[in-house]
């Protein structure tokens, strides 16, 4: 069995296995040809070869010459040839090993000619390489070169110190700052390597990151705008660039390049260009479902609707950083909601001819002489109902025809206990189909100035819905008080009236969901909660009971919760002014 034991005093720590290793400055491993490092070596030889041919010829045909020519020929040959690759990075040290060989032969056959210095240039390589290691192999060696000419030749070391004492002196001092020179500068060389890869490792993640964000904003159904801190934009998806009718080329987009002409949501006033989404985006504006018309590219010539968002981009510091802007085509949408109050308008047209007539027929009816009380009674009832009807019949036509034209009311004193009384004695019957149990809590009188009919549509629509929406089993409770306005203000810019009555109906039903609240006064609109359900409707009696109440100087407030219930508050003002001032300046009398 071995045991391996972990020495922790050469563990290396967290910092030094993070730190890359040096590199050689001189590395004849990593690919190049030793060659390269052994020619300035050659030049040098051939050019004191040369040198000595034309001042003393004869001395080239000594042994020693011989020795030395064959020597760096064979250590040249080896660094062309061998495959260095294939050998341990050490193995290529033979090559200046053998250049500083063949210095000593030459030196001695030519006498006086100081060519001993030629051992510099190997020992460097090796220093440069191998660091200190390099540096101890490379002046050993020269040292042994040098000083064999005192037992083989005889030489007095004395007579020649620059030689066999300043050389290797200078030979080792060079070594040692070369090689630390070149230990430091490796790695550094190393570190850059290192943060060249990891920064091209960014460079790559951060492109397959903007490849995957071109993808995605590319999929989605909208257009995208995205802006600079400068207002400048920088990122256009392609449904954008096909609202537009632009492809730019690969190019970065202009301002001019996302002009669109714009008309406010009526679809005939032109937006300037300071109200403009984009513009009021570069002033730092954040908003939701701004409702334009513009003439893009995808209606070739005619006008598109587009709900447009946008939300303002904030740095790690919170400073502003640029904006985003999304634009949904909503044309079919429109063009659906035109056509649907086209058909309300046609059959709202159509159902009101026979009601009228219904109408004056009750009213003849009414006025016979031989009518019996009873029959009297339920002839009342019946006409009172057909003129709920043909004034709800009217709202839709006028609706449909005129948008959010403000309803005519004409307010009288009225005692609200009867309406909502004979509403609950109208809903009882489908209240107890039910099991819904209705309970009402209300005073012996309570007058206020208002239009009895639109009071009691308001109160059947809310009391209906209660209904309607109710838990089977479950209970519906009324109830009516008075008193300060405190809180409330009218949302129409009306007048703050100093009391309220307030009529209260809450159920325990299905109730409405948070986002549904929001949009719940929103024409044709149903939340989800009630669309699950077999009640069918068609979301217009709560838009207009709201309607009625603001042109009455009061208002409807909703609050809900799933599965637990919903209640309704009815405030009305219980001495309205003669006169409603609105917020575009004008006055109903």
């Amino acid at each position: 069995m071995v045991v391996r034991v972990r020495r922790w005093w050469r563990r290396p720590g967290p910092s030094q296995r993070r730190r890359p290793p040096p590199r050689a400055l001189i590395d004849s491993s990593r690919g190049r040809s030793p060659f390269l490092y052994q020619l300035p070596f050659v030049a040098l030889l051939g050019l004191i070869l040369v040198a000595v041919a034309l001042f003393t010829p004869a001395t080239l045909g000594a042994r020693g010459v011989f020795m030395a020519m064959s020597t760096v020929m064979v250590a040249s040959t080896m660094a062309l040839a061998v495959r260095w690759s294939r050998l341990p990075h050490w193995a290529v040290a033979i090559i200046p090993i053998l250049d500083i060989l063949a210095v000593p032969f030459l030196q001695d056959s030519l006498g006086g000619v100081r060519v001993s210095s030629l051992m510099i240039i190997p020992a460097v390589w090796m220093s440069a390489q191998w660091f200190l290691p390099g540096v101890l192999v490379s002046s050993s060696v020269a040292i042994l070169a040098i000083w064999s000419a005192v037992p083989l030749g005889g030489a007095d070391p004395f007579a020649d110190p620059s030689r066999f004492f300043l050389l290797p002196a200078v030979i080792i001092m060079v070594g040692v700052a070369l090689a630390l020179i070149s230990r430091r500068g490796g790695a550094t060389q190393a570190m850059l390597e290192q943060q060249s890869r990891l920064t091209e490792k960014a460079l790559e993640r951060s492109n397959r990151q903007q490849l995957m964000l071109d993808g995605i904003l590319n999929a989605m159904p909208v257009g995208i705008v995205a802006l600079d801190r400068d207002g400048q934009p920088t990122i256009v998806n392609r449904r954008h660039r096909r609202l537009l009718g632009r492809d730019f080329g690969g190019r970065v987009p202009t301002d001019r390049d996302l002009e669109l002409t714009m008309f406010e949501s009526d679809g005939s006033t032109p937006l300037s260009k300071e109200d403009s989404p984009l513009s009021r985006a570069r002033r730092g504006e954040s908003f939701d479902h701004a409702l334009v018309w513009a003439d893009s590219a995808v209606t070739e010539g005619e006008l598109s609707a587009l709900d447009i968002s946008a939300r303002q981009i904030r740095d790690e510091r919170g400073e502003p950083a640029g904006a985003v802007l999304a634009f949904l085509d909503v044309t079919r949408e429109m063009e659906a909601l035109a056509a649907r109050e086209e058909l309300i308008a046609a059959v709202s047209h159509e159902l009101r001819t026979p009601l009228t007539s219904i109408v004056g027929y009750l009213e003849l009816l009414q006025d016979h002489a031989e009518l019996s009380d009873q029959s009297r009674q339920m002839v009342a009832v019946a006409s009172s109902n057909a003129d709920r009807l043909l004034k709800i019949v009217s709202d839709l036509l006028a609706a449909a025809r005129e948008g959010d034209a403000p309803m005519s009311i004409a307010p009288v004193q009225i005692d609200l206990v009867p309406l909502i009384q004979d509403s609950i004695r109208l809903i009882q019957p489908r209240a107890s189909e039910a099991g819904i149990e209705v309970l009402a809590s209300l005073p012996s009188s309570l007058e206020v100035n208002a239009d009895g009919l639109r009071m009691r549509q308001v109160i059947d629509n809310v009391l209906s819905n209660a209904v309607k929406y109710g838990r089977a089993n479950g209970h519906v409770w009324v109830s009516l008080s008075q008193g300060p306005a405190h809180e409330h203000r009218p949302e129409d810019g009306t007048a703050r009236p100093s009391q309220l009555v307030r009529l209260t109906i809450a159920d325990d039903g299905i109730g409405i969901s948070a986002e549904g609240q929001g949009r719940l006064f929103t024409r044709f609109y149903r939340d989800e909660s009630a669309r699950r359900t077999s009640v069918h409707g068609a979301g217009l009696g709560l838009h207009i009971s709201r309607a009625i109440m603001r042109q009455h100087g009061g208002d409807i407030q909703v609050s809900s919760e799933p599965d637990v219930g919903t209640t309704v508050t009815v405030m009305i003002p219980l001495r309205p002014a003669a006169a409603t001032t609105r917020t575009d300046g004008a006055v109903d009398a």
